[in-house]
């Protein structure tokens, strides 16, 4: 990967390793993983380059393996993380879906550390919006992302839509990396829809947050994966 221009202002700099398509193959490729967290390391170090960046994440086994991964790569940077509890309708499940919650449960119990110790790892506290009733765009709920002046948000599988309020507030905006291809697989389960209609590939997408569609933002990279 070519390394950034001297001189290039943050934003760019931001923009230059988001459209290496860093991000979504590191989720897919444990080796382009690595190489994307020392790449931050890297950008971190040599630049001078310190932002202040929330984490939005889901209570759930992909958030808690996908945050630990994201924390190791920006230890240079100041972090806040803001959880949800669910994505999409909590109500009634089958019983193929209670076992595979069960199950995730258990792995989830499994990992080293759990959200709270993740958190406690970079200097914060775990903050979430079930005490708001999930009214993360009300104004205590912006008040809350807003006191940790966030230059940088990128969420994983957060399971609250954000309004305009908390779009405006990073600089260098909002990215969401979503665990399907778009534009054609937006919402929940983009993965499973995916199997069930028989297509060749699956993948994620990094991209843009920029209203409160739901994954309707500018896509910045796509990476599939056969199956």
């Amino acid at each position: 990967m070519q390394m950034p221009v001297v001189g290039l202002n943050d934003a760019d700099l931001i923009h230059e390793m988001c459209t290496q398509n860093l991000i979504a193959n590191a989720t897919l490729n444990p080796s382009l993983r690595t190489g994307f967290m020392k790449q931050w390391s890297v950008y971190s170090k040599d630049f001078g380059w310190i932002v202040k960046i929330c984490l939005f994440a889901n209570r759930d086994l992909a958030s808690q393996l996908a945050l630990a991964y994201l924390i190791k790569g920006l230890d240079q940077h100041h972090l806040s993380i803001f959880i949800s509890e669910t994505v999409g309708n909590s109500g009634h499940y089958v019983d193929a879906l209670k076992e595979l919650s069960q199950f995730e449960k258990t792995a989830m119990n499994s990992l080293t550390m759990d959200f709270d110790q993740l958190a406690e790892t970079v200097g914060c506290k775990l903050q979430g919006f079930s005490d708001l009733n999930n009214r993360i765009n009300a104004t205590e709920g912006v008040a809350r992302i807003s006191d940790c002046e966030p230059d940088l948000i990128i969420s994983v599988r957060f399971g609250l839509i954000i309004d305009q309020p908390i779009i405006s507030l990073p600089r260098f905006g909002v990215l969401n990396l979503h665990s399907g291809i778009l534009p054609q697989y937006r919402g929940v389960m983009a993965t499973f829809r995916a199997m069930l209609k028989d297509d060749s590939h699956i993948g994620s997408t990094l991209h843009y947050i920029s209203d409160r569609g739901v994954d309707t933002g500018d896509i910045i990279s796509i990476e599939k994966i056969p199956i």
